[in-house]
Order: structure tokens, then C-alpha cells, then sequence
């Protein structure tokens, strides 16, 4: 439905936030 649809975006935001941080980053573009 659409609050999971919703509730997804949010938990990718909050994981690209995660990776976003300069620890993580490096790891990503990798």
C-alpha cells in the first residue's frame, strides 16, 4: 500500500543519511 511504499522511502533516506556520513562513504563508492 501506500504507507509501505511511503515507509520504504523513508528507510532509504535514513540508510542513504547513514552512508552519506565520511566513514561510509569511502566504502560506497567502492
Amino acid at each position: 500500500g501506500k504507507t509501505d511504499y511511503r515507509a520504504r522511502i523513508r528507510l532509504i533516506n535514513q540508510d542513504k543519511n547513514k552512508y552519506n556520513t565520511p566513514k561510509y562513504r569511502f566504502v560506497v563508492r567502492f
